[in-house]
């Protein structure tokens, strides 16, 4: 079954919002993805947290800006990606329309930066993961980096 990028981006802004009225507070909403990009929040102050769907960084959540995230294809041709955090801790790591295919071809993703742990799927961004946090039909968001 395939998700409609703006049915899923109105799910997931319920789901949000679903949450900060039982309490449970982001401090970031997730970074929105464009085209053949792997979006996430690097931070620290706070617990490790998979944003499935996507839905923010937890509350207490402190943003790290600056950071050198590094994503690594495996699975067809090699590739590597590089992204810089943003004042909100936001990175993109943006591919093309082979890093997707392989990704949902069975090949996945890794995602690192020095010192930091992926909260969302530590041994990599593999077909189910890409596809549960799709927010388009080439894009995916929520994979945080937690220190």
């Amino acid at each position: 079954m395939r998700k409609s990028g703006f049915g899923f981006a109105i799910a997931a802004s319920a789901s949000a919002v679903a949450l900060l009225g039982t309490g449970i507070a982001n401090a970031a909403p997730d970074p929105v993805a464009g085209a053949y990009q792997l979006c996430g929040t690097a931070y620290s102050g706070a617990a490790l947290v998979d944003t499935h769907p996507p839905s923010g960084t937890p509350s207490g959540a402190v943003p790290r800006s600056g950071v050198t995230v590094t994503g690594t294809l495996v699975g067809g041709t090699s590739t590597t990606y590089t992204a810089t955090t943003n004042a909100s801790g936001q990175y993109c790591l943006t591919g093309n329309a082979s890093m997707v295919s392989t990704i949902l071809g069975g090949g996945y993703v890794t995602i690192s930066a020095p010192g930091a742990v992926a909260a969302s799927h530590p041994a990599g961004i593999f077909t189910a993961d890409f596809i549960g946090h799709q927010t388009g039909p080439t894009s995916a968001t929520g994979f945080n980096l937690v220190f």
